[in-house]
């Protein structure tokens, strides 16, 4: 009873902080768009030509605004939930169906990491993204708009730069996460087994259990021996 206790605390409290964040946000772009309606609206009454000098507010923040978007609603209930079936997937492919019983804390605890890793990565290339496409547009603008458009395209150099260190970006979030890292700590495992059995190692026997706080531990073989004995005892 304890355990499903603090497993729905945990689940109440990733459910709040959700909640903050979206909260956050609504607020931001309320405070967005009647910032920038106003500097708009001031524009076009004063009969303005030329740039449209509220541009120079509203791309920018725009780019801080798609940013803080990403970071808001990429972490959704059903992205944690799939988030989590990938641990479990991911540590039945690399120590089989049996994993919780042959496998360590540490283990699990190591891939528990590298798939929020591969959380945190692609959310970081999204909200590069995000940033990137406002950004640009606005500088294209400006050199449009300005009169110089007939000269050297000058937005290309950053565009061209900043595209560079964005598919840069791109290719190590691909590289770095997904089924690569699967393959890769099967690969690890199976170099760890093999250095055992060459160093005539009898490997550990372990199960990962849900404790009375909720927390997934792992328990030995010599202590699991220990709980049974009792129970041995007490059958005869």
């Amino acid at each position: 009873m304890s355990s499903e206790i603090d497993a729905e605390a945990e689940i109440r409290r990733r459910v709040e902080q959700r909640l903050k964040k979206r909260g956050e946000f609504f607020i931001h772009l309320t405070v967005y768009w009647a910032v920038n309606f106003a500097l708009w609206a001031i524009w076009v009454l004063s009969g303005s030509v030329g740039f449209p000098w509220p541009l120079g507010v509203t791309l920018p923040w725009g780019a801080g605004l798609a940013g803080h978007a990403v970071d808001t609603f990429f972490d959704s209930a059903g992205r944690a939930a799939r988030r989590e079936r990938t641990i479990r997937d991911t540590m039945r492919q690399i120590y089989g169906e049996d994993w919780s019983v042959t496998t360590s804390q540490e283990n699990y605890s190591r891939i528990r990491q590298s798939i929020q890793r591969d959380f945190n990565k692609r959310k970081e290339f999204l909200i590069h993204l995000a940033v990137f496409i406002p950004i640009n547009l606005l500088f294209w603008l400006v050199w449009r708009t300005v009169g110089s458009a007939e000269g050297f395209p000058w937005p290309v150099l950053l565009t061209f730069g900043w595209g560079i260190g964005l598919i840069a970006h791109g290719v190590e979030t691909w590289f770095q996460t997904g089924s690569r890292v699967t393959s890769r700590e099967a690969a690890i495992q199976r170099e760890i087994e093999r250095e055992r059995e060459l160093r005539g190692e009898k490997p550990k026997r372990s199960r990962l259990m849900i404790a009375e706080d909720g927390e997934l531990v792992e328990v030995v073989e010599d202590d699991l021996e220990a709980d049974e004995k009792p129970k041995r005892g007490s059958r005869s």
